[in-house]
């Protein structure tokens, strides 16, 4: 009896053994998995650009993925690939479309997601930031973005990088002789290459602010502070 009593308990330990090792395997070989969205920062200014993502095993095939996004009643988008949210909370649904052994999925998930904003930037941050006419002494372009909490508007993402000598072609083709003689200062200062740059940001003051900095080869060496 004790043998037998031994045998069922063996038999009894191998089967819940086995079942054990065999749940993690069955989690393990899900095809698809869409990943959860973490809680989104940005500066003051501005949004925060999401979409869905996943985790997949190599023979999925993914068709489509999309997601619908609510603010209380509100449907800030439906069934977008991605979207562009500012600060505050969100209901997202995401549904991805997949083929897996030939056949045709659907995954669905539905989260809570958080766009949290930075504080803003003031006037005070505005005068930290460090202006000197000695080549590359002032403070550089992601030390301004730091203290003012963003990365503002560049003029050479519009026009493209701009040296010191093609700002003075400029002049002369306008024919203003006061700004080709700034030019010509700035150019034996710092070389006719030096490329020279400017940006706008903006300060949360009331009523709203926008502050201008002059770059020099990445570098501040002038500044003012202009109404929005």
């Amino acid at each position: 009896m004790r043998r037998m009593l031994l045998g069922l308990l063996t038999a009894l330990a191998v089967a819940l053994g086995s079942t054990l090792v065999a749940a993690p395997a069955q989690a393990a070989s899900k095809p698809l998995t869409i990943k959860r969205i973490a809680t989104q920062s940005i500066d003051w200014v501005g949004t925060a650009a999401v979409k869905p993502a996943v985790k997949k095993a190599k023979k999925v095939t993914i068709l489509k993925r999309t997601m619908t996004v609510r603010q209380g009643k509100r449907v800030v988008t439906k069934n977008r690939s991605s979207a562009k949210l500012k600060p505050g909370t969100y209901r997202v649904t995401t549904k991805v479309t997949y083929r897996f052994k030939g056949k045709k999925r659907a995954a669905v998930a539905r989260q809570t997601l958080k766009v949290e904003q930075g504080r803003c930037a003031t006037l005070a941050d505005y005068r930290s930031i460090k202006v000197s006419p000695a080549p590359r002494a002032g403070d550089a372009f992601a030390t301004v973005a730091k203290k003012l909490r963003h990365s503002g508007d560049l003029l050479s993402d519009i026009v493209g990088p701009t040296s010191l000598a093609q700002w003075r072609e400029f002049a002369v083709e306008e024919g203003d002789a006061e700004t080709i003689a700034a030019f010509d200062v700035l150019i034996a200062e710092y070389g006719g290459e030096a490329l020279m740059d400017l940006g706008v940001y903006r300060v949360c003051q009331r009523p709203r602010k926008s502050v201008d900095i002059v770059y020099i080869d990445g570098h501040v060496v002038d500044k003012a502070v202009g109404s929005l």
